[in-house]
């Protein structure tokens, strides 16, 4: 087109049009395309809207693939990068954390302590030389689950007669149960309770029709019915060795099976009741049988390393505990059973035992985490840990899950807590225990509980402020029962008590037991007409002048406030 707006002819057309589409393209639209072509005989270029150009369509796509391309590569290598790098972190803390536990068990068996559960088990014991094995304990700790078929219908009876020696026979407790004196509020038993609760159960006929006015001699005829049972104890006890005839499975050491030790409690109050019949009745030698029963009883689950059997332990030592002090407020024994009754108190160490128990938990919480990380998790038996439910696949599945790095990590944690806390928080050669400690351990806790490097040795950790304190609290009342025997001893010899306690060392023991939370000598008032008080400062290592700060209905001295307070009122 010239000037004067008559068509013509351009020579090269093509490269005309590549020229103005290259120059143009920049400046257009979207979607929009210039036209040069030329109709015939007319000079005017039109504009198409919309109209598709082959050539910079291809352009686009071409250049659109190949950013697609790039970034899709770029994402795979990034993702590469995270998870390469995940990998090194995840390798890294495993490594660490296996260094951390393995410094650990190395620094623990430096000291003499063995991980290994197989040391921490007790050795067999003869079953004709073991207390523990007598017919009538021995479905306390049977194992059903490995009971051949063909001994089944002999555990069955034995369980039966186990359940028939109680003191109720199944009689509900809420229904006029009688009241159980209890050696932590300072309290003896009321026989009349005993008494009128025989006569209106019929299973004891032969006490319904008695007409004795004697509480004593109607709960020695009701207990008449468990001579035999008894007898047989009596007989076993005899025997040289008291050991739990446990099964344990070397190879899964994070399972035991302990069903029933708890009933040590129930199977010990009867010869404790009858003791306390026995001591009413003026019949002390026949008592202190009795007494020396209620311990044999108790000392069935001392070999045990683990805290369950340790913490179970006392109850059946309280019971026993209990009948001593019932012959002393009756001012029942004389010096010769009372000199016995302290050769059997003075190897009482509750300390050492709770040393014993804390180091078989070690073991236990360690495994429980190694069964978790490898998998190997037993079927048989009772779960011994806190880590929860086990027993389901759906329960162990998502402990399965726990990271190679947090189970090491966690096992570092538990070894660590029981080296710098659990154990030194109680002194076995010292016959102390500190307080202290264990605040700091909770402490510890607290900022823990939400890392997972040492949340889960939190739940597999035991509470110890319960362990220590429940231990402490028993060993001081066993010290103070020493120093009570002692007490009557003196009153026997001087026919009044003394005024204040070194009067007692050594003639009447050989060493005064001092306060456990402290180290001081045990504080002593004496009162008119033969009552005394004996206290210990407790938990809070404050002196509240014996107060023993009662709480609940029925009170019950507060274990962690107050005075731990022994007192005889007459």
């Amino acid at each position: 087109m010239n000037l004067a707006g008559q068509a013509f002819e351009p020579a090269g057309r093509p490269e005309c049009l590549r020229y103005y589409r290259v120059k143009l393209r920049p400046y257009a639209p979207p979607h929009r395309t210039l036209d040069l072509s030329f109709a015939a005989g007319t000079a005017t270029p039109k504009r198409v809207m919309n109209e598709p150009n082959d050539d910079l369509t291809q352009e686009a796509k071409a250049g659109a693939c190949c950013g697609g391309r790039k970034w899709l590569v770029r994402g795979l290598v990034a993702a590469g990068a995270v998870v390469v790098l995940a990998a090194l972190v995840w390798l890294e803390e495993s490594w660490r954390g296996k260094q951390a536990w393995e410094s650990q068990k190395r620094a623990a068996e430096a000291k003499g302590d063995k991980l290994d559960w197989r040391v921490l088990i007790p050795k067999a014991v003869p079953d004709d030389q073991n207390f523990a094995a007598t017919p009538l304990l021995r479905p306390l700790f049977a194992n059903e689950a490995l009971t051949p078929p063909a001994s089944k219908q002999e555990l069955v009876a034995r369980f039966r007669r186990l359940a028939n020696f109680d003191l109720t026979l199944g009689v509900s407790k809420t229904r006029g149960f009688p009241h159980f004196a209890n050696v932590e509020r300072n309290e003896e038993t009321e026989l009349k309770g005993w008494q009128k609760f025989y006569r209106g159960n019929k299973q004891f006929t032969n006490v319904t029709a008695s007409s004795s006015k004697s509480p004593a001699d109607d709960v020695l005829r009701a207990l008449g019915r468990f001579d035999e049972d008894l007898a047989e104890l009596e007989a076993a006890a005899a025997r040289p060795q008291n050991r739990a005839p446990i099964e344990y499975q070397e190879d899964q050491p994070s399972r035991l099976f302990l069903p029933r030790v708890a009933r040590l409690k129930e199977v010990s109050l009867v010869p404790h009741l009858r003791a306390v019949a026995r001591l009413e009745a003026g019949q002390a030698p026949a008592a202190l049988s009795d007494v020396k029963l209620c311990f044999r009883l108790a000392d069935t689950l001392r070999q045990e390393p683990t805290l369950l059997t340790h913490l179970t332990r006392l109850q059946p030592l309280y019971v026993a505990l209990q009948t001593v002090r019932e012959g002393l407020a009756r001012h029942a024994w004389d010096d010769a059973q009372l000199v016995e009754l302290e050769k059997t108190l003075a190897p009482l160490d509750l300390l050492r035992d709770y040393q014993q128990a804390m180091r078989g938990e070690r073991v236990l919480n360690v495994a429980s985490l190694e069964c978790l990380r490898t998998g190997h998790w037993p079927r048989l038996g009772t779960n011994l840990s806190v880590l929860g439910d086990m027993e389901t696949q759906a329960g162990l599945a998502k402990y399965r899950l726990m990271p190679t790095a947090m189970s090491y990590h966690n096992q570092a944690t538990v070894c660590r807590w029981h080296e710098e806390f659990a154990l030194p928080a109680v002194e076995e050669k010292e016959h102390r225990v500190f307080p202290q400690k264990v605040l700091d351990w909770g402490q510890e806790v607290s900022q823990a509980t939400d890392t997972i490097y040492r949340g889960f040795a939190c739940l597999a950790f035991p509470a110890l402020t319960n362990a220590v304190s429940r231990t402490a609290r028993a060993q001081t009342v066993v010290d103070h029962l020493r120093i009570a025997c002692a007490l009557e001893r003196h009153r026997l010899a001087h026919g009044q008590l003394p005024d204040k306690l070194d009067a007692l060392a050594p003639k009447f023991l050989e060493k005064l037991p001092h306060d456990l939370a402290t180290g001081e000598p045990m504080k002593y008032r004496r009162a008119e007409g033969g009552a005394y008080t004996l206290y210990s400062v407790g938990w809070n290592l404050k002196d509240d002048g014996g107060d023993p700060m009662l709480i609940g209905n029925p009170p019950r001295p507060d274990v962690l406030r107050g005075d731990w307070v022994w007192k005889l009122e007459k």
